[in-house]
C-alpha cells in the first residue's frame, strides 16, 4: 500500500484498523497454518505502521460467515487472533439485529454489506432505513 500515512492518520484519530490478511487469499481454499501466517504477518505490519493491535478481522472476499466446513475451519483460526470478524451478505438481511449474538461464534460472523459501486451505493439509504426501523446496526464494507 502506498498511502500508509492515511492509515496511520486514521488510527491516530481513533479508528480501528481491522486485519484483512496480507495477500487476500480465499481462506476456504488454504490450510489453517497458511491462514495463521496471513493473519500474523498482516497484524505485524498493521502494528508496525499504526502502533495499535487489530482487534477485528474482515474476511477476504467476504467469506467466513457461512456454515460450510471450510468457513468454520477458517473462523477457528481467526478466533485465536481477534475479538470478532465480519463477512459480507452472510444473511438474508444486510443489517445485524441488536441482539444478534447467541453464541461466541456469532461475533465471528458479523454481517456487513458490500458497497462496491454506484449500484450498491444507490441502495445505501434504503439499507440504513431498514436497519433503523428494525433497531439493528449496519456495517458497510
Amino acid at each position: 500500500m502506498s498511502d500508509w500515512h492515511l492509515v496511520q492518520a486514521a488510527a491516530t484519530e481513533g479508528h480501528e484498523i481491522a486485519n484483512h490478511s496480507l495477500t487476500h487469499p480465499h481462506f476456504n481454499a488454504i490450510a489453517a497454518d497458511s491462514i495463521a501466517l496471513e493473519l500474523t504477518q498482516s497484524n505485524t505490519l498493521i502494528k508496525e505502521i499504526t502502533k495499535q493491535k487489530s482487534q477485528t478481522h474482515a474476511y477476504p472476499f467476504g467469506e467466513g460467515g457461512q456454515e460450510s466446513i471450510p468457513e468454520q475451519a477458517a473462523r477457528a483460526v481467526v478466533k485465536k487472533y481477534f475479538i470478532g470478524a465480519r463477512a459480507t451478505r452472510n444473511k438474508n438481511i444486510t443489517y445485524n439485529r441488536y441482539d444478534f449474538a447467541v453464541s461466541d461464534d456469532d461475533y465471528f460472523k458479523v454481517n456487513s454489506d458490500m458497497i462496491a459501486d454506484s449500484s450498491s451505493m444507490a441502495g445505501f439509504e434504503t439499507q440504513l432505513d431498514a436497519t433503523i426501523a428494525a433497531g439493528g446496526w449496519y456495517v458497510p464494507t
